[in-house]
């Protein structure tokens, strides 16, 4: 029997995935490989002549990003892709457009690369479909992905085919506990709503008071674990901060370290693009009464939305301290803040050496602005990782 887990880039709910069982077939995302911790097939079916800005550059543009291209190469697990594309992957298998159109009812209805996935999985006469990490709740792009999702899966039911979602996971799920309308025709159970998988939470000492964290996942629970080992000298910046500070953490993913500067009374602009971690980060601001010191931007940081931009016409308060940590957008970052770095006291950015086009242009732009080199920090447990947080300061 033929069974296909669909592992999405939500890795609050990716990694209950059953990457254990030889039943299954994993196929993942060949841009979230970081949740896959075992692959069948990997999927980029996207336009290699596509042109697209942040936050889709990665994936959207993937076949002009030789990194990407390497990466994926690399694994040696087949990727199926679009036909104009199998010059960009050395394990590429063209994605079997016309015979999937076959043999889906009526309608062409493909909007996303995991609808692509589900219809494949169709075609090949899967028994069982699941998907975990594919949640569909953001606010831009997933909106219109998802009816094609949900029909696919419906139809998948409709020929006899079991449909799993996997723990946690929002999609197909009712908000309702009663019944049609919200009207009670008894009691049904209800199915997991967006909310339910991060509610766990722990707390944790900062500054003589206790902080309690949203922790939808292992690797959050880590996170807060290792809150002071991790990265000592970035907890060490943010304890050195003059009072009233203003942090910008771009990157902040689930807040660790906004919420380490709340704690300590500094002003906190947290600018994470994935919406799990907004929504873990929130959780946090509310459980640890951080309302007024921290504020969350969900969006990515590039050309069209910028530090400067955010300052200038949103009315945010210009940073005097700025943390960025993007995973390969930190120099368009760099570069969109370059009005108000004359107010700012200290920068931490990560860079790679495998890239050092970018981090040589981060050099020149925060050499520019006055800045001064102070240290380049890895994380003590990986001493010769190439990326690492470069410390820049005022003072020498």
């Amino acid at each position: 029997m033929k069974s296909v887990a669909i592992v999405g880039g939500a890795e609050a709910t990716a990694q209950f995935a059953p990457f254990g069982d030889p039943e299954w077939e994993i196929w993942g995302l060949a841009w979230h490989t970081a949740v896959l911790q075992r692959t069948t097939l990997l999927f980029d079916i996207h336009d290699p002549g596509f042109k697209a800005e942040a936050p889709y550059r990665l994936h959207y543009n993937s076949h002009r990003n030789q990194r990407y291209l390497d990466k994926v190469n690399a694994s040696g697990v087949p990727i199926m892709c679009d036909a104009k594309a199998l010059g960009s992957f050395t394990n590429g298998v063209p994605y079997p457009l016309e015979a999937v159109r076959a043999a889906l009812p009526k309608r062409d209805f493909l909007e996303c690369t995991i609808s692509y996935m589900v219809a494949l999985a169709i075609l090949q006469g899967a028994k069982r479909i699941a998907l975990w990490g594919c949640h569909f709740t953001g606010k831009d792009e997933y909106q219109y992905q998802l009816p094609s999702v949900t029909w696919l899966l419906g139809y998948a039911e409709a020929i006899g085919i079991e449909v799993i979602i996997g723990a946690g996971g929002p999609l197909l799920a009712s908000g309702y506990n009663a019944g049609r309308y919200g009207v009670d025709h008894g009691e049904r159970p209800r199915s997991a709503g967006p909310t339910d998988w991060v509610k766990a939470t722990m707390s944790i000492e900062i500054n003589g008071q206790p902080v309690r964290f949203c922790v939808p996942n292992q690797r959050a629970v880590f996170r807060v674990e290792t809150i002071e080992t991790k990265e000592p000298k970035t907890v060490e910046w943010i304890r050195n901060m003059p009072p009233n500070s203003v942090l910008w953490d771009i990157g902040a993913n689930i807040g660790i370290y906004s919420a380490y500067a709340a704690a300590y009374g500094h002003q906190v602009v947290a600018v994470e693009a994935e919406d799990s971690h907004t929504r873990a980060l929130a959780q946090t601001v509310g459980l640890s009464d951080f309302d007024d010191r921290i504020r969350i931007i969900e969006a990515p940081l590039g050309k069209r939305m910028t530090i400067d931009k955010l300052v200038a016409k949103h009315g945010f308060t210009p940073p005097t301290h700025i943390k960025i940590d993007t995973d390969g957008d930190d120099l368009m970052v760099v570069q969109g803040a370059r009005e108000s770095l004359p107010g700012v006291q200290s920068v931490i950015v990560e860079t790679d050496t495998r890239n050092p086009a970018d981090k040589d242009e981060i050099d020149r732009i925060l050499t520019g602005a006055g800045f001064f080199k102070t240290g380049r920090y890895v994380i003590p447990t990986n001493p010769a990782s190439p990326i690492g947080m470069d410390h820049w300061s005022r003072a020498a």
